[in-house]
């Protein structure tokens, strides 16, 4: 298991990579992942928003309706694996032009 900090997380990496993120809630996973890095790259010429929660029976939303500018790629990288309890949902406000990649560690897939 990776060890950072002094707090052991799984040892299976995970990536999840999307062209065209829905645009309705739906499973990116369904077990606990954690997370090290989120990439956004909007495609388009216009903002579009994305919303990113856990699974829990009351969802964390980790980005609640975020807006990403037109053209642009955006990264979120966190200092400590942040975990997802139950997986990760995703849905953009628009049904293509968003592209999705989720980086980090699972203990199943």
């Amino acid at each position: 298991m990776p060890n950072i900090e002094g707090v052991a997380y799984p040892n299976k990496v995970f990536t999840f990579e999307e062209r065209d993120v829905p645009n309705s809630l739906t499973d990116a996973t369904a077990v606990d992942t954690w997370v090290i890095e989120v990439i956004i790259t909007n495609r388009t010429s216009a903002a579009i928003t994305l919303t990113l929660q856990d699974k829990q029976s009351t969802p964390f939303e980790f980005l609640e309706a975020s807006s990403f500018p037109a053209n642009k790629t955006s990264y979120i990288t966190f200092r400590r694996p942040r975990k997802f309890t139950g997986g990760i949902s995703r849905q953009a406000s628009a049904a293509t032009g968003l592209n999705l990649v989720i980086e980090g560690y699972q203990t199943t897939g």
